[in-house]
């Protein structure tokens, strides 16, 4: 066995956990891209991010970036990614036509995966606050489907 390749575990300790969840803030199959990719592939990849970054973003290096492959029971919890820059992001390894949100009228191969990002006005909320309306998740909580192919998306990582 790899041990590059089994499941990651983190975040609040077992006796934290309650029946209803896991108790962890994230549970997955992870290993480092480079690893899995070929070295020529991998460095390419890296190439491009690199200039991306620098030209797009004003920004000269990153971590080093890693696979994460959720099945069925995974999850990762509410966090934030500043302790690793000013941006964060995924690129989409998830195949055209596979993913479809619960909601959709036509079913994917699978649901759930999208990136969830706290909305600006609920970062500041108390500013913004108008207690005669309510607050449900599609008016603070930004979904994006984890798909096509290939989408980097790119985000403050500051933001949970």
């Amino acid at each position: 066995r790899d041990a590059s390749l089994e499941p990651a575990r983190g975040g609040a300790a077992p006796e934290a956990a309650d029946a209803s969840g896991s108790g962890l803030q994230y549970s997955m199959l992870r290993a480092p891209a480079a690893a899995y990719y070929p070295e020529a592939l991998f460095e390419r990849f890296c190439g491009e991010l690199s200039a991306f970054g620098f030209e797009v973003l004003g920004c000269d290096a990153f971590t080093p970036p890693w696979l994460a492959c959720y099945v069925d029971g995974h999850e990762m919890g509410w966090h934030s990614d500043a302790s690793h820059g000013p941006f964060a992001f995924v690129l989409s390894l998830t195949p055209d036509g596979c993913h479809a949100r619960a909601e959709a009228a036509t079913p994917g191969h699978f649901e759930g995966g999208e990136t969830l990002l706290l909305n600006t006005k609920i970062l500041d909320y108390w500013r913004r606050f108008d207690g005669s309306r309510g607050v449900e998740a599609p008016s603070i909580v930004d979904r994006v489907d984890p798909a096509p192919f290939g989408r980097l998306l790119c985000f403050d990582g500051r933001v949970p």
